[in-house]
């Protein structure tokens, strides 16, 4: 499973988000890699630009690697101060200790097998010198359900199928207007991305929910992030 992202899904689910919720984001991101010791970032799978953009406007020297064309050209053009760059996550070997900071967020990481996953999630931690800080931004495993549902997302009517089976989550979503998404991810609770993470050469400092590091990661919320360090 490669998960590529149709235009439809970009239009639908990622430009309707307001300002507000993404800078809850960035201002998350900023706390954990302050300047300047965090300046050189790796956004793995960043697709548009959605955080490297502000983050680069807030004085972060910023690269996104992504593997969708349409998206890197949309991103490209709307933050000129953003390097943006054509590559497979699995292939992150050019940046061994290039950056201070990896991201890897919205459900970004897990695409592949479990070999592969642990693959990637080392070859992220190899992009770091040392001390530097790897961002991860995942669903909880426990939070995830099989069902189905119908919704109308700005005048588009979606029908999304969920399957959670063992240690996998696939997402199936049709469009009314035509067009059609599948996605496929390992998916993880904290205690098992946080002993992955260790065993990859990096140590979680902290665990938390919602961009929120008062908010504790449990099965009530859908999505948790794990900020790691580089021995």
């Amino acid at each position: 499973m490669t998960n590529d992202y149709s235009a439809r899904w970009f239009e639908l689910f990622l430009a309707p988000f307001s300002p507000a919720w993404t800078a809850g984001h960035v201002a998350f991101l900023r706390r954990q890699l302050p300047l300047p010791g965090f300046s050189r970032i790796l956004d793995v799978g960043g697709g548009t630009g959605r955080v490297a953009g502000p983050l680069a406007a807030a004085g972060h020297t910023v690269t996104v690697v992504d593997s969708h064309a349409g998206a890197l050209a949309e991103g490209a053009a709307r933050w000129p101060a953003v390097r943006f760059e054509s590559g497979d996550m699995r292939e992150l070997v050019r940046y061994a200790g290039a950056f201070d900071a990896v991201l890897c967020l919205w459900q970004s990481f897990g695409y592949f097998d479990e070999a592969a996953n642990r693959d990637v999630l080392a070859g992220m931690a190899r992009c770091l010198r040392p001390g530097g800080r790897l961002v991860l931004d995942l669903y909880h495993r426990d939070a995830l359900k099989t069902e189905t549902a119908r919704r109308e997302v700005n005048g588009v009517v979606v029908e999304s199928v969920t399957r959670l089976v063992d240690r996998r989550y696939a997402v199936a979503l049709a469009y009314s207007t035509g067009g059609a998404d599948t996605f496929d991810w390992e998916v993880f609770t904290p205690e098992e991305i946080a002993a992955l993470g260790t065993a990859a050469g990096v140590r979680p400092v902290l665990t938390c929910a919602d961009f929120n590091e008062s908010a504790t990661a449990t099965p009530s919320r859908q999505s948790f992030q794990v900020v790691f360090e580089k021995a």
